[in-house]
């Protein structure tokens, strides 16, 4: 969990103190009697007092002249996100913000802030994650005496491996864990082969979203040709429709020219009919007495013709 902003109102010596803490190591120096310890009891305050207990040891961190309690807010970072946290403790409310969302139940506050620090209560944090003034002037006694306080601050008891061995193990697994995380090396720890599988993950990932986005494009190109096609088989079906009227038009035109062809012959003809019917005429009346005179004669020809076969019969 990382401490961004810590402000205080009312509480001990701060009457409107708030401390803006960067990324890394943070150190806090002033001479004694200057606020350093209740700078970190009103971080655990924050953390882990109810704003509605009524106890004297709550009671005595109220500013001296203003008994009706003090007010501590703050910003944090830790797995869950950056959220902040403010207990009123004249007011006896609590409200946490994380994101979009508010909390003001006291309960699911403590829940939230036991998850994201891992650390359910005050004693826990000081028993493990917290060493005071005191443990620190220890240093003044040696360094086995460090180590054993170490390991009673740490562990909460003695124990029959040392301190100073413990952290000296933990050091060398953190080198095995770490090996070949900074340089290459022939067999690299766990960090190194997670990191490789990581970047071969990755790249992979990256090959995959690629062929996922051609995919897009190719599907996005599928779509536009068979729009483009569709739009061609109707343009086809129409021509096709066009070039059909087309051929009966000239499957029509080709029997209007036979037609034609037949009516001008039949035009002809008529006319030659016609031409006949006045050359008769015109026969008929210029000849119409003397073709009848032969006829006529034709008739007494026939009729002599014929006595006089029957007086050759006789």
């Amino acid at each position: 969990m990382i401490v961004h902003l810590l402000r205080v109102d009312n509480f001990k010596r701060f009457s409107d103190q708030s401390l803006d803490l960067k990324e890394g190591l943070n150190i806090i120096k002033g001479p004694n009697e200057s606020g350093k310890t209740t700078l970190v009891q009103a971080l655990l305050a924050l953390l882990y007092w109810r704003p509605n207990a009524r106890s004297q040891e709550v009671l005595s961190y109220s500013a001296w002249g203003r008994p009706e309690g003090f007010r501590i807010s703050g910003v944090f970072e830790s797995p869950g996100g950056k959220w902040t946290l403010s207990k009123d403790f004249a007011r006896h409310t609590a409200l946490l913000e994380r994101g979009g969302e508010k909390l003001r139940d006291l309960e699911r506050i403590e829940e939230w802030v036991a998850s994201e620090t891992g650390l359910p209560g005050e004693g826990l944090y000081r028993a493990t994650a917290c060493i005071g003034h005191d443990q620190m002037a220890m240093l003044e006694r040696g360094k086995g005496e460090l180590e054993e306080a170490l390991q009673a601050s740490v562990t909460g008891g003695a124990s029959g491996k040392s301190a100073r061995k413990v952290i000296n193990e933990l050091q060398q697994h953190r080198k095995d864990l770490e090996k070949g995380t900074d340089r290459p090396a022939r067999k690299p720890g766990p960090i190194a082969a997670i990191r490789g599988q990581l970047t071969r993950l990755e790249k992979e990932q990256a090959d995959l979203r690629g062929k996922v986005e051609q995919l897009h494009l190719d599907r996005d190109r599928d779509r536009e040709l068979r729009r483009e096609r569709e739009s061609l088989e109707e343009e086809l079906a129409a021509l096709q429709r066009v070039q059909g009227s087309f051929q009966e038009r000239l499957s029509l035109e080709n029997e209007l020219a036979e037609l034609r062809e037949r009516f001008a012959e039949l035009s002809r003809m008529e006319e030659m009919w016609k031409r006949r019917d006045q050359l008769l005429s015109e026969r008929k009346r210029r000849y119409g007495d003397l073709e009848e005179a032969l006829k006529d004669k034709g008739e007494w020809l026939e009729r002599a013709a014929s006595r006089r076969r029957s007086l050759q019969e006789s």
